[in-house]
């Protein structure tokens, strides 16, 4: 590997490093499948998250409100990970 593309590949590594992750049980308050959002609340903190993607690009899930979810959060940008129960997938 070319001392260029190895460079490269460490800039990248770092950048990803660098974008904290965080992941957040919480239970789906409400659901917009139309749009596919969600509004899940914490249950660690009691605080809401009024922006929940309910998915990335090709697999959406439409959680029962009332159900677990788990979400991620890169970012400040939430989406839903999995829910303990799902109505329907797309």
């Amino acid at each position: 590997m070319s001392e260029i593309a190895e460079f490269n590949r460490l800039m990248g590594q770092r950048i990803k490093e660098l974008i904290p992750v965080q992941t957040v049980w919480a239970i789906a308050k409400s659901v917009d499948w139309e749009n596919k959002m969600m509004v899940a609340t914490g249950l660690a903190d009691d605080l809401d998250h009024p922006e929940v993607l309910l998915g990335i690009g090709f697999d959406y899930k439409r959680p029962i409100v009332g159900s677990k979810c788990l979400i991620g959060i890169v970012s400040g940008n939430a989406f839903l990970i999995t829910a303990s129960q799902v109505e329907e997938y797309l």
